[in-house]
């Protein structure tokens, strides 16, 4: 009992409760700093973006920005590794749904929808991506990089076929599902399918189960 209430003690001591306090505030700090930059992003699009914008729509000084995220670099990879459509926490969760006994084409079909709802109700991802497409700063390959590290562990889980390649035919189907999201802020349709309706997106996922369906037994 004495060692219980000495332990207490020491969690109530002054210094612990100004510690945590500190933690919550830094918390509450990073989070306004985050969502700065993600109203930057969709008012303004990638260009927009700066320490010193980000700083002034979040009411922090930019010395912060240098000291909890290490600058503006920092700060996106952060917030794309929270937000970025491929964080890999959609896809686990269609996953389980499926149960680990689910075939290569179930778990391709139910991440490729994820996939495509996810981008789709992300502008803001929607615009790092644009970025990425014509970028060759340090950046945009470390997101890239990113990327590709969550796309093969997601391969390595899918049942292995000795006579389909499944991860150069699940990199077409996702590239064409990227690309179709971002063309559709400027095309009103794709081969006369629809890019701004809930119509044209479901034949676009009826046509995911069509060619899964052709491709893999």
């Amino acid at each position: 009992m004495a060692l219980m209430s000495e332990a207490r003690s020491r969690a109530a001591s002054p210094g612990n409760t100004e510690k945590a306090a500190r933690r919550k505030s830094r918390v509450k700090t990073e989070r306004a700093i985050v969502g700065a930059l993600e109203r930057l992003l969709t008012n303004h699009g990638f260009e927009g973006l700066g320490v010193n914008a980000v700083a002034q729509a979040a009411g922090v000084s930019k010395e912060l920005i240098y000291r909890y995220f290490g600058g503006l670099e920092g700060l996106i990879l952060a917030w794309v590794e929270e937000r970025d459509y491929w964080s890999m926490r959609g896809v686990d969760a269609e996953l389980k749904k499926l149960g680990a006994s689910a075939d290569a084409k179930s778990m391709m079909r139910e991440s490729l929808k994820a996939f495509l709802r996810d981008l789709r109700s992300k502008p803001q991802i929607q615009e790092i991506r644009r970025w990425e497409i014509h970028s060759r700063s340090p950046m945009a390959r470390r997101i890239a990089r990113r990327r590709e590290e969550a796309g093969r562990r997601f391969i390595s889980r899918v049942p292995k076929d000795s006579e389909r390649d499944v991860a150069a035919i699940y990199g077409v189907l996702q590239a064409g599902l990227c690309y179709l999201v971002l063309r559709s802020t400027v095309l009103q349709s794709y081969n006369g399918v629809s890019l701004r309706s809930a119509t044209g997106w479901r034949r676009f996922e009826a046509a995911i189960d069509a060619l899964l369906d052709s491709v893999l037994a």
